[in-house]
C-alpha cells in the first residue's frame, strides 16, 4: 500500500527572475526558468517558474514538511515580498494505486503558507 508523495513549493509568475529569487533566498530549486524558456514555441512555461521540493523517501507527510521547512521559514520575509509579484502556492502530491492517506497539514505549515501568501493545494492522483 505504498504511496508516493511531496510537497512542493512553487512561485509563479513573478517579475523577479528565477535566478534572482535563488539569490535572494539562497534556495537551490528544484526547478527555476524563465518564461519561455523550457519551449519558446509554445511559450512554456507561460511565466517565470520557481519551485523546490521535498525528496524524502517517506510514507509520512510531516516527514516531506520537516524536509523543507527550516529552508523555507529562513528565506520567509524574502519570499513573502517576491510572492507579492506573483503567486505562491504549497502543493501536497500524493500519489496512490490503493488508499488515499490522511493529510494532517501542521500548524508550522500553515503559518508559513499564510504569512507568504500561499495557498495550499492537495493533489490526490490515483493510478
Amino acid at each position: 500500500m505504498r504511496s508516493d508523495m511531496k510537497i512542493c513549493f512553487r512561485l509563479f509568475g513573478t517579475t523577479i527572475s528565477p535566478q534572482e529569487i535563488t539569490k535572494l533566498t539562497s534556495i537551490v530549486p528544484t526547478t527555476s526558468l524563465l518564461e519561455g524558456e523550457r519551449n519558446a514555441a509554445l511559450n512554456l512555461p507561460r511565466k517565470n517558474l520557481w519551485t523546490v521540493e521535498s525528496t524524502v523517501d517517506s510514507d509520512i507527510f510531516e516527514d516531506h514538511w520537516d524536509s523543507l521547512k527550516e529552508t523555507l521559514v529562513k528565506s520567509k520575509e524574502v519570499i513573502r515580498e517576491i510572492s507579492k509579484t506573483g503567486s505562491a502556492t504549497l502543493s501536497i502530491v500524493i500519489d496512490s494505486s490503493h488508499r488515499l492517506p490522511s493529510i494532517t497539514i501542521p500548524p508550522s505549515m500553515s503559518a508559513f503558507a499564510a504569512y507568504v501568501n500561499a495557498d495550499i493545494d492537495i493533489d490526490h492522483l490515483q493510478s
